[in-house]
């Protein structure tokens, strides 16, 4: 192989891709790698790096034939090749320059259709500006005295004050990466601003504001801000919040203490919010002695202002007081102490749950001292405990759960509902059926509870079958109005009429209008649901289920099982049939058996039929 054809084949190793080239420092460089494997010399190689650096489209032409020709005399085939790829080079490296050309073209007839409108009606529509927008993608497009008219413009855009302000936010962003991409100086912008007769309003200096605080340069964000004073502009809270949140993320308490000194002079009321950022300062400074003098003051100030339970913000006040107290993990004492500074009695209750709340969110052990307080004044029920058994849940600790199920029984007598297991217990408990129940059962679980709470978790799972299956190993009282709603879904879900109706066949209900929670295995208050109640229920909950009432109907007369005449005429007329037959007083379910024998034949004529 001769040197020229190595050369060439050098020269061609390295893949360039299908994709216009963006980064010219890395193209340059392939070029030159290009170039030397191919033996030219290294003054050209320079030039041409050069040359696409600058972009400068005619020049690189020039040298291009210069190289070829100066470097491979000896082949006219490796000068065509070089040639060609050279060409093809250089429609590479120059397409993104003229994709910005056809932009920077279109941008500029969208401007001067702007500026028409501006200076027509004073106004601009919304999708036109978010058009113009959509197009700057670098600072090549356009230049920043027109996008600082754009900025400026965004105050006639006929839309909604929050969305001009978010129009302006984009292009703000767009100046902030066109100038030296990161860093600028705003006060250099501000005068260049003032020199082309734009002048910045409130919005524009909370940008500015905004965009020093994200560089951390926070002395500069309150010279703008003693700046917007001078000009007699309104400054808002949401500046103020700003430079306190800016201050509270690194712990410099010092400084938010300057800016809520600051706000006095400039006679802005500090809110519950500011207190709030205050407090959050001391907490990551893990100074828990100020944080209660802060609520000290905060009881005080609360005392001598007169605010009372009719007050319109006096609960949201409490209620940011107790989070914060909670979060940074202050004494049962303090609480109740805080709970109570009114001395009113009920709204020491009131504000003892909210307390509660926040720490059924965050705290355990907090919450169960809480929770023994709040038995004295309020009836506790389960739910109020599957906060916890959730957090214990998320961890897979099963031992937590049992745990938490114990004291729930015997520091609280509180049985644990039947949705306590079904929802909080089972879902985490992994073994044998019999082994669980034995498990529970050692926590003083009642039988009852166990086995209600298994079939309604099977059929919330739409495992019907093995619900029946477990009433027949495990006989006892399973109750209608907990299983019902399941019972039908999972049914109608798998097509399973016989497992719907033993389940229904062996439901009951407790008539005892004082029960409220089953607390024993046994009951003498308790019978079992008639098929007459359960098929009512259904049809109102499934009104267009007529093909599944047929398949019961089917089962109910080979299973011998009897309805009422009422039920039977309710029956006609949920699946739209006549049977023309009159309710007799005398032998009624006789009478209702022949009428259930008879739309059976009707349905099975109809069901023909269709076939």
């Amino acid at each position: 192989m001769s040197s020229t054809s190595q050369k060439h084949k050098n020269f061609v190793a390295e893949p360039m891709g299908d994709k216009p080239v963006t980064d010219l420092a890395g193209v340059g460089e392939v070029l030159g790698r290009r170039l030397e494997a191919a033996g030219f010399d290294k003054a050209y190689v320079v030039l041409g790096q050069y040359l696409v650096l600058k972009k400068n489209r005619e020049l690189f032409q020039e040298w291009m034939k210069d190289a070829c020709s100066a470097n491979a005399k000896q082949s006219s085939d490796c000068y065509q090749c070089l040639s060609d790829w050279c060409e093809e080079f250089l429609n590479m490296v120059f397409m993104s320059q003229i994709e910005e050309n056809d932009k920077k073209n279109l941008i500029s007839q969208k401007f001067k259709s702007i500026y028409k409108q501006v200076e027509v009606n004073n106004c601009i529509p919304k999708k036109e500006m978010i058009s113009i927008i959509d197009l700057i993608d670098s600072s090549n497009v356009i230049d920043t005295d027109k996008l600082l008219l754009l900025l400026y413009w965004c105050n006639n855009v006929t839309c909604l004050p929050v969305d001009r302000i978010k129009l302006a936010e984009s292009l703000w962003i767009i100046l902030t990466v066109c100038k030296n991409e990161h860093n600028f100086s705003i006060i250099n912008l501000l005068k260049d601003m003032t020199h082309k007769k734009i002048y910045p309003n409130e919005n524009t200096y909370e940008i500015y504001i905004k965009y020093y605080c994200m560089k951390g340069n926070i002395n500069k964000a309150l010279m703008l801000l003693h700046d917007m004073r001078k000009l007699k502009f309104s400054i808002s809270k949401s500046i103020f919040d700003l430079l306190m949140l800016g201050y509270s993320q690194s712990g410099d308490i010092k400084n938010v203490n300057n800016i809520l000194n600051i706000m006095k002079q400039y006679k802005l009321n500090a809110t519950n919010e500011t207190y709030a950022i205050i407090m959050y300062t001391y907490a990551k400074l893990n100074n828990i002695v100020k944080i209660k003098e802060i609520i000290k003051d905060s009881i005080k100030a609360l005392s001598n202002i007169g605010l009372n339970n009719e007050h319109p913000q006096f609960e949201s006040i409490l209620r940011l007081i107790l989070k914060h107290i909670i979060n940074t993990k202050m004494v049962i004492e303090d609480i109740i102490l805080f709970c109570n500074f009114t001395g009113n009695k009920e709204i020491f209750k009131k504000y003892f749950l909210i307390s509660l709340y926040y720490s059924l969110k965050k705290d355990d052990n907090l919450s169960i001292l809480l929770l023994k307080i709040c038995k004295k004044y309020y009836l506790l029920r389960p739910h109020y405990f599957w906060p916890l058994l959730v957090r214990q849940a998320n961890k897979y600790n099963v031992q937590g759960i049992l745990n938490l199920l114990e004291i729930m029984i015997n520091d609280f007598n509180i049985l644990p509902c039947i949705d306590t297991i079904t929802d909080y217990v089972l879902p985490f408990t992994y073994g044998k059926v019999i082994d669980i129940r034995k498990l529970l059962m050692k926590y003083k679980i009642n039988e009852t509870i166990i086995n209600n709470s298994y079939v309604l978790f099977l059929l919330k799972k739409r495992k019907i079958a093995e619900a029946a299956r477990y009433m027949q190993y495990f006989k006892g009282e399973y109750f209608y109005k907990i299983i019902a709603p399941d019972l039908r879904f999972s049914a109608i879900f798998k097509n399973d009429v016989l497992n719907f109706l033993y389940i229904s066949c062996n439901v009951m209900e407790n008539i005892n209008p004082n029960s409220t929670l089953i607390l024993s295995n046994k009951s003498s208050y308790t019978i079992f649901v008639s098929m007459d109640e359960q098929l009512h229920e259904f049809m109102i909950d499934f009104p267009s289920q007529k093909l599944w009432m047929m398949k019961i109907i089917k089962h109910l007369i080979n299973y011998d099982i009897n309805l009422k005449l009422e039920t039977v005429n309710t029956i006609c007329e949920y699946l739209d049939v006549n049977p023309n037959v009159k309710e007799c007083s005398v032998n009624n379910v006789k009478k209702a058996q022949n009428v259930l024998n008879f739309i059976s034949s009707i349905l099975l004529d109809k069901l023909l039929k269709n076939l």
